[in-house]
């Protein structure tokens, strides 16, 4: 504000301009941008672990079987009774885990699993193609370069379909 209002014949008070817009920025500071991309490019996402997420699995389903067997020795049942269910049961969750894995939110690994998906599913939401370059769209050379191209494929397209149909 002002250091004074006195004798400005305001209170004082100062708010911002809201109809100031900035420059709009130059082709250059995209050129720059695009330099800075190139030369840091951005690391790509880690990728999960396939085997510790496997292991990780395995031993939620150990964890399950332990709490199995002490409820089971709880109702004093005999110990060959005991191994034979625990057995039994770690059968059927094996087999329930090729089926459809268990999936834990705690770790790194499930969480970089989780993302990759997340990433995929946005890439075919916004049909992204898998090999998009990240800071291409500053990149005006190559814009145009593949806009040529496009146009030039069309007219060959549309120059064959023209001369068979003539042929016909």
């Amino acid at each position: 504000g002002l250091p004074t209002p006195r004798g400005s014949g305001t209170s004082g008070y100062v708010q911002k301009n809201y109809a100031y817009t900035n420059k709009p920025r130059l082709h250059q500071d995209y050129q720059k941008e695009l330099e800075a991309i190139k030369a840091n490019p951005p690391k790509p996402p880690k990728k999960p672990n396939s085997e510790i997420i496997a292991h990780e699995q395995k031993r939620q389903i150990e964890i399950k079987l332990i709490t199995f067997k002490q409820q089971l020795e709880e109702e004093e049942l005999p110990q060959e009774e005991v191994e034979r269910r625990v057995c039994a049961a770690r059968k059927h969750l094996h087999n329930k885990l090729s089926e459809a894995p268990l999936m834990s939110e705690n770790t790194s690994h499930h969480k970089a699993l989780q993302k990759e998906k997340d990433l995929q599913n946005l890439r075919e939401a916004f049909k992204i193609s898998e090999d998009y370059q990240p800071g291409s769209a500053f990149d005006f050379e190559a814009i145009e370069k593949k806009r040529q191209e496009e146009k030039d494929s069309k007219r060959k397209r549309s120059r064959s379909r023209s001369s068979s149909k003539n042929s016909v």
